[in-house]
């Protein structure tokens, strides 16, 4: 099939697009399906007498070393690690975003400050950072909230002080500070809304981002205490099981990578779209 053809196909879709909306729609879906699946089958529910079963119509992945449905133990814990993730994202975002705005406002001292905190954030790599924060101050779930957030500020920092940069040298902005407009009313009508559009490509591929590590730090036992499910505890606890139940370590590994790969490909749509609308006004 030609890509003429592919452009003449209903709505508009390619064979990109409609694996990008399929690969999204899982991706929003999915924590309404692990609530769901919560309120059906209990995932806490330990019964060693029916452990280490096979799929059936009552339980459809089986069961684990416990007896607890694998479905819906592995969803409520895809539900607390992209939770986590979009949390740690949310304050790194407020923070490095102020931040940045500030920078951009003050001159050129502040800039340089800021420009220290950045590289020497970035110059470490973010799950040895989460780690080492989460090990002196203890594992646990506001632990590893703050451990990820505090590693995504300077990333955020640098985006929102380039933009607002731009934003503040343009003739508009000029115009508006002789109206008598006062630095915050400029920020709120005239920089935030042409810095809204970074920002939110950038939280999305950094949530991506926060996903693995979360993963990550929650595979090394870093993450929240038990009895709370997170993805790379299960992946942990279950992958001395990779040959005899392999549905264990499948089932989680398969749901972070359609996380991550959904997060990202939003991304990548939210980018074009707003790259489409920059042309078009």
């Amino acid at each position: 099939m030609s890509a003429l053809s592919l452009a003449r196909r209903p709505w508009g879709l390619s064979r990109a697009g409609l694996l990008w909306g399929v690969v999204s729609l899982a991706c929003v879906l999915q924590p309404g399906a692990a609530l769901w699946v919560y309120h059906q089958v209990h995932p806490f529910g330990i019964d060693l007498h029916h452990r280490l079963l096979a799929p059936s119509w009552q339980h459809w992945l089986g069961t684990d070393p416990l007896g607890r449905d694998t479905l819906a133990y592995t969803l409520v814990a895809a539900v607390n690690s992209l939770g986590i993730s979009v949390v740690a994202m949310v304050l790194a975002l407020c923070a490095g975003g102020s931040a940045g705005l500030l920078a951009a406002e003050k001159g050129r001292r502040t800039k340089i400050l800021t420009g220290g905190v950045v590289e020497l954030g970035i110059a470490f790599p973010p799950v040895i950072t989460a780690a080492l924060l989460v090990t002196l101050y203890g594992a646990g779930m506001g632990e590893e909230v703050f451990a990820l957030a505090i590693f995504f500020i300077p990333g955020f920092i640098r985006l929102s002080q380039q933009a607002a940069s731009a934003i503040l040298a343009q003739d508009y902005i000029a115009a508006a500070r002789l109206s008598a407009l006062t630095p915050w009313q400029i920020h709120i009508r005239h920089v935030l809304p042409n810095m809204a559009p970074g920002l939110l490509v950038q939280f999305s591929v950094n949530v991506a981002l926060a996903l693995l590590a979360e993963t990550g730090l929650s595979y090394l036992g870093l993450g929240a205490p038990p009895p709370l499910p997170e993805l790379g505890r299960i992946l942990a606890s279950y992958q001395v099981h990779l040959f005899d139940h392999p549905v264990l370590v499948v089932v989680p590994g398969v749901i972070v990578v359609l996380l991550v790969l959904g997060i990202n490909m939003l991304g990548d749509g939210l980018r074009d779209l707003f790259a489409r609308q920059e042309k078009t006004s």
